[in-house]
C-alpha cells in the first residue's frame, strides 16, 4: 500500500474513504483492471476447483465470462465452518445459508491453500 494511504486506511471518516478511494485508483493503474480481473478469476478457478474435487455443490458458475470473484458453496453446517475460519483470521461469509468466499487480486496462492485447507479440516 502506498505510504500516504497507510495512516487513514482504517478510517471510517471522509478523509478515510477518500484515502481509500486515491488507493484503489493507484491499485488499478498500478496493476491493470485487466490483469486484476484475470488474477481473481484465477483465484475462483482454483477454489471451485478444490470444492469439486470434496464434492461440494458449488452454485457459482463454471464458465468464467459467467462468474464474479465470490464463490458460493453448499457445504454442511456452514455457520461453524465460518466461526472456525473467523478464528483463524480467515474471512468468509454465510449468505442464504451457503458458504462464500470473496478472494481478490492481493490475495497469495497460499493464503488460498491456508483457507481451502481449514475448510476441510
Amino acid at each position: 500500500m502506498r505510504d500516504e494511504c497507510q495512516p487513514l486506511r482504517n478510517r471510517n471518516t471522509k478523509l478515510g474513504w477518500y484515502c481509500r478511494s486515491e488507493c484503489c485508483s493507484y491499485f488499478h493503474k498500478e496493476f491493470g483492471f485487466a490483469e486484476m480481473e484475470k488474477r481473481v478469476l484465477e483465484h475462483t478457478s482454483y477454489i471451485i476447483s478444490r470444492f469439486k474435487a470434496q464434492g461440494v455443490k458449488v452454485l457459482t458458475p463454471d464458465i468464467a465470462s459467467e462468474r464474479s470473484g465470490i464463490v458460493s458453496v453448499e457445504i454442511e453446517k456452514p455457520q461453524e465452518v465460518l466461526e472456525r475460519l473467523l478464528k483463524k483470521n480467515i474471512i468468509v461469509a454465510v449468505r442464504s445459508g451457503k458458504l462464500r468466499l470473496s478472494p481478490h487480486f492481493y490475495n497469495t496462492e497460499e493464503e488460498l491453500r491456508t483457507a481451502m485447507n481449514a475448510i476441510f479440516e
